[in-house]
């Protein structure tokens, strides 16, 4: 408990009073000492009863929407229980806002409790950025009638809303893997002779013209022929969440965002492409493993930012993939894109990007976002040593900056 100012005013008032009293043996100025210090202590008292009922709080959080976009708006319910039969006289609620969630209407709220009463207030806030928000307690300020004490306590409330990065309007693929089974590129399936991606066992309801005859022939096993376009592309995605790019630039546009956008256009475009990703995020304890997103079961994607609490991340950079990959069968992937920033890979040196180029005999594909055209000028050294790597496993290396700033309330830069 503590005393505020109006209640040190009051002490050191009364205290005046009853001193000049004594002085001037003035009944009247004793008396209105004697009233002070009576008001001081009722309301000592109201505030220690309502203490005792703030320690036995109980609260609720929902907010929805549960999955939102970043810039989304989401609306906050708060429900605060006071299951005693003492009543609180002046009540103030503070939530605690996740980092990047800007209040759209206020926060702070002055009622009172009575007992055995529960009271609900509402707000809106917008989040500024993509991962997964924490709202985990909110601050209860009671005091006295007269506001000279007040006591404070955290109340844990908690409930938690994920936000998709914002999917800026560019072709990954295009500047990438230009060519590579189970994948469509421009909506355009290549066929001919020359454009067999892959055989396979025949299945029942498999097109009888894309059986091999002549290996059937030969072996009396049915087998089929997959085009360019038809097969199924299978990519492993590593993305690189660090904790560092949240502090590299200006809010919304820090190299998280950029990042993180950047891997959402990845995503959906192999999915809208025909294919399937398997994502391995980099988060704050340990890479976790999103498996099997597709066109199909495409709210996979939230799980994949559910991973990284925004203003949070991954801690040991690259170097947490080349372990994590170890357990890994790589055999079954078609290609590997690896989406981080060109500040990650200088800052995180040559040996994971080896470590990671060591486990694996084909498709190595670097997309990097790039934090302005200084920072490319200044890490050219790093930009050739990453090149050098990816061509020797006859992959590709891609950079980023411009199309995934965010300019305005509408959308991503084209």
């Amino acid at each position: 408990m503590k005393i505020t100012l109006t209640g040190a005013a009051a002490v050191v008032t009364a205290m005046a009073l009853l001193l000049y009293s004594f002085h001037t043996l003035s009944i009247l100025h004793y008396a209105l000492a004697l009233a002070i210090i009576t008001l001081i202590f009722y309301d000592y008292r109201q505030t220690v009863k309502a203490t005792s009922v703030l320690y036995r709080l109980e609260a609720e959080r929902i907010v929805k929407p549960r999955y939102i976009e970043e810039q989304g708006i989401v609306t906050v319910t708060l429900r605060l229980w006071n299951p005693t039969d003492n009543g609180v006289p002046l009540l103030r609620l503070t939530d605690n806002l996740p980092v990047f969630a800007d209040p759209v209407t206020d926060t702070v709220y002055d009622t009172n409790l009575p007992p055995k009463i529960g009271i609900e207030i509402v707000y809106r806030a917008r989040l500024t950025a993509p991962g997964r928000h924490v709202w985990r307690s909110v601050i209860v300020r009671v005091s006295g009638p007269l506001g000279m004490f007040v006591s404070e306590h955290v109340v844990e409330a908690i409930d938690h809303v994920i936000a998709l990065p914002r999917r800026p309007r560019i072709e990954v693929l295009a500047k990438t893997v230009e060519r590579l089974p189970g994948l469509r590129l421009h909506g355009r399936a290549l066929q001919g002779q020359y454009d067999l991606a892959t055989i396979r066992e025949y299945v029942p309801g498999d097109d009888a013209r894309r059986i091999l005859w002549r290996h059937y022939a030969r072996t009396r096993k049915l087998y089929v022929r997959e085009d360019y376009g038809e097969a199924r592309a299978r990519i492993l995605l590593l993305l690189d969440a660090n904790q560092d790019y949240w502090l590299l630039g200006k809010e919304p546009n820090t190299l998280a965002h950029l990042v993180l956008r950047l891997s959402r256009a990845v995503i959906e475009d192999v999915i809208e492409s025909g294919g399937r990703v398997d994502v391995i995020v980099c988060g704050e304890e340990a890479p976790q493993l999103v498996m099997e997103i597709t066109s199909i079961n495409r709210h996979r994607i939230f799980d994949v930012y559910s991973a990284i609490e925004s203003g949070k991340g991954c801690r040991e950079g690259l170097s947490a993939f080349a372990r994590f990959l170890a357990n890994i069968p790589l055999h079954e992937y078609n290609a590997l894109i690896l989406v981080t920033a060109l500040h990650g890979l200088a800052t995180s040196g040559p040996r994971p990007l080896l470590e990671i180029a060591s486990r694996i005999n084909h498709g190595l594909h670097v997309v990097a976002a790039v934090y302005g055209v200084d920072e490319a000028m200044r890490l050219a050294p790093v930009l050739s040593g990453v090149e050098r790597v990816v061509e020797n496993l006859n992959g590709t290396l891609a950079l980023f900056y411009h199309e995934l700033l965010f300019v305005g309330r509408g959308e991503v830069e084209a």
